[in-house]
């Protein structure tokens, strides 16, 4: 009795699925997707030297891909480990970014060392997005070029970011 129970049991659930699989549509080059469909992301655009001196205005760009907010966030963040990949959070650039494509980095001594990359993130969205990352790793060097000049660099990056 238990084991036509169970084949009973099993025989329903393999119709279920069954009925569900043929009911289930799963479109392929259907045109009814919009472009709102398609998950907000942002794409890095510019390339960042793999040499920069501590003060060197650095332009940053990006392409929004059906991403509404109108700010982004930007961090320089330094590549810990490549196994899987890690990364730490150096800093945050300060001020509100737009989201219009464009703005400014001014590499400070907290920037100093290797492996340094660039983040344009979302930011003050409730949305999916995937933010991006500059592809090439950069190395912040200090010559003392900009010393007296060491203060002004984050007020500087927030003028122009604003």
């Amino acid at each position: 009795m238990i084991k036509i129970q169970k084949i009973v049991g099993v025989a329903v659930v393999l119709v279920i699925v069954g009925v569900l699989a043929m009911n289930a549509h799963i479109p392929q080059n259907d045109s009814s997707y919009s472009v709102s469909d398609i998950p907000a992301s942002l794409e890095v655009t510019s390339l960042v030297a793999s040499q920069i001196e501590v003060g060197d205005v650095q332009d940053i760009t990006w392409n929004s891909f059906n991403y509404t907010s109108q700010v982004v966030g930007i961090n320089v963040i330094r590549e810990v480990g490549t196994n899987p990949h890690r990364y730490e959070l150096v800093r945050s650039l300060k001020g509100t970014i737009s989201n219009d494509g464009k703005a400014v980095w001014v590499p400070t001594y907290k920037d100093i060392g290797d492996n340094v990359i660039i983040e344009v993130a979302c930011k003050n969205t409730l949305e999916a997005c995937t933010s991006d990352r500059t592809s090439s790793r950069s190395m912040v060097i200090n010559s003392d070029r900009y010393t007296s000049l060491a203060q002004a660099f984050e007020s500087f990056e927030m003028l122009r970011n604003n």
